[in-house]
């Protein structure tokens, strides 16, 4: 069974929510501002978006959370 994600973020610094949010445009579909929908391809490797997210935000400052979900129908 494929994994599919919702990911969820909140940012602090402008600059920063706007890098993120323009990382995860690239991977996902945005449900609202801050969460995302991952669907599983061979465009989506969970751990490069994980890594690119780290580089981007401040871990004491900045929350982002990765869920795993199942049965997510959206229309592409």
């Amino acid at each position: 069974m494929t994994k599919n994600y919702i990911i969820s973020y909140d940012i602090r610094h402008p600059k920063r929510l706007q890098r993120v949010h323009k990382v995860l445009l690239g991977y996902g579909i945005p449900l609202q501002y801050s969460v995302f929908y991952l669907k599983n391809s061979r465009k989506l490797d969970v751990d490069e978006v994980w890594e690119r997210l780290a580089q981007l935000i401040n871990k004491k400052e900045d929350d982002v959370r990765l869920y795993p979900v199942n049965n997510v129908h959206l229309e592409d």
